[in-house]
């Protein structure tokens, strides 16, 4: 009888693991290369072209304590105490309290971090590039693990939510919503 209970409990134990991906940190390191998890159980990746200087699109994006103000769906943020690899920050977004760290910071270029909130643990890729000097495309990548994740949020809900927020960075930035940039634009 205890033999059974054994295996019925590291069978539990394996399928909990499995459920669960891999750790954050396994994560965070393909967060730091730019990368989302390959085989995650969630996974997107949508493209948005936007009217403004790459510059004012990654600054927009960087002011994290000005999120609210252009994205309905976040509520509140305490911003990183600085925009570089390591620092942590936490918003609410829908109701739920994300923590996040940021995985990789180039200006203008990528922007990176991983989040987690309860079970659930996600990657998110943001990518900058101008095919003109006042045109940015960006593209953001995004992957979700975790224990039970895809019963209570599934691939429909990832697609629509980064949507949404793609169109709300594009609508704050071509109306010059943000911070102020002295750089020029990148080519």
């Amino acid at each position: 009888m205890k033999t059974r209970r054994l295996v019925s409990l590291l069978s539990f134990t394996s399928l909990v693991t499995v459920a669960c991906g891999p750790s954050l940190a396994t994560m965070h390191d393909a967060a730091a290369a730019g990368r989302v998890q390959e085989g995650a159980p969630l996974h997107a990746r949508q493209t948005i072209t936007i009217a403004a200087p790459r510059e004012r699109v990654y600054a927009l994006l960087t002011d994290f304590g000005a999120w609210p103000g252009w994205q309905p769906n976040i509520t509140k943020v305490t911003p990183p105490p600085a925009v570089e690899p390591g620092a942590r920050f936490e918003w609410v977004n829908g109701g739920s309290v994300i923590s996040s760290q940021l995985a990789a910071v180039r200006p203008n270029e990528l922007l990176a971090w991983t989040g987690s909130v309860s079970t659930a643990k996600a990657v998110h890729v943001w990518r900058f590039s101008s095919p003109s000097p006042n045109t940015t495309e960006v593209e953001v990548e995004e992957s979700m693990d975790g224990f039970l994740l895809t019963w209570f949020y599934g691939q429909k809900d990832l697609d629509a939510e980064m949507a949404r927020s793609l169109e709300n960075l594009k609508k704050a930035a071509e109306r010059g919503q943000g911070p102020a940039t002295n750089q020029e634009p990148s080519r």
